[in-house]
């Protein structure tokens, strides 16, 4: 599974509210109580109990789920919470690594959501978590409670890494380029990015003074960054006007990178949906406005 998503919109204003109710109101669990029976491990309770609560849970099913503070039950109840237990000790002189995967569930129902990616205390991978290292007769044994919980109330349940830009064109004037001498072709070359062009040469030339020896082609999809770059190379060599940047400003491109506890065109689509219903909210007070005031 992908956990990034590339799509275009038209609108500046919408673009913005995605993207803000994307890192502020989408819903998603985390892990919010930690209680501490036993820690001897080199890091303080304060600290491990910040790298658990930033530890992605599977939140594909959220709604499924209570805010903590609406909940009908007194303390906590399967509904509103999740509770999860951390019990690791290492008995050898050997360190053993502590990770997401040790975190077990203490719910007695199916599908419970567990930390992302998904495996057990056996797993062996590269993509496990990591929480803290144990040496020889250390022991970290805690009891976690997740909730439900949005971006506004804390970072840790913040789903996505969310950015838009603003779509442009990178025109180059590619006869202009062919009759820069060899060294500011090499020049320019070494500025960019190797993606960025292509370049040729001519071994079996030596004049350095030949314009033809060196072929450069740069390729308009260069990122901003390069062209802008690139042009105030030119610029301090004395040419103007080579390449040029176009923006469309009724163009952006979105980038949204999840961090694993919801897929990115699920985290879209709840934002679309909670931007209609503010807006089914807010249709009815504007006509009371405009027609009442």
């Amino acid at each position: 599974m992908s956990w990034i998503l590339h799509y275009i919109i038209e609108t500046s204003g919408i673009a913005n509210a995605l993207r803000r109710i994307m890192l502020s109101e989408i819903p998603t669990l985390a892990i919010d109580v930690v209680n501490v029976y036993e820690n001897t491990s080199a890091f303080h309770d304060e600290f491990i109990a910040h790298r658990l609560g930033l530890i992605p849970i599977d939140s594909r099913n959220v709604n499924n789920y209570e805010f903590r503070e609406k909940c009908k039950c007194k303390e906590t109840c399967s509904k509103c919470t999740i509770q999860y237990i951390i019990e690791v000790k290492c008995n050898h002189s050997n360190k053993i690594d502590v990770s997401h995967y040790d975190i077990e569930s203490l719910e007695h129902e199916p599908n419970v959501p567990m930390p992302i990616p998904h495996g057990n205390k056996n797993s062996v991978s590269e993509n496990a978590i990591p929480i803290v290292t144990l040496s020889k007769n250390q022991t970290l044994h805690m009891k976690l409670i997740a909730t439900k919980g949005i971006g506004k109330m804390h970072a840790k349940w913040i789903p996505a890494n969310v950015s838009y830009r603003i779509d442009h064109k990178v025109l180059i004037k590619h006869n202009l380029i062919d009759k820069l001498s060899n060294e500011h072709k090499l020049l320019l070359a070494n500025n960019l990015n190797k993606d960025c062009y292509i370049l040729n040469k001519d071994t079996h030339d030596d004049d350095n003074n030949n314009n033809n020896n060196i072929q450069l082609k740069l390729k308009e999809n260069m990122s901003v960054v390069m062209a802008e770059s690139s042009i105030d190379l030119l610029s301090e060599l004395g040419y103007k006007d080579i390449i040029k940047i176009v923006y469309d400003e009724t163009m952006f491109h979105f980038h949204v990178e999840s961090v694993g506890s919801i897929p990115p065109e699920q985290i879209v689509q709840m934002a679309i949906d909670i931007l209609e219903n503010k807006l089914k909210v807010l249709e009815p007070q504007l006509i009371i406005f405009l027609f009442y005031r």
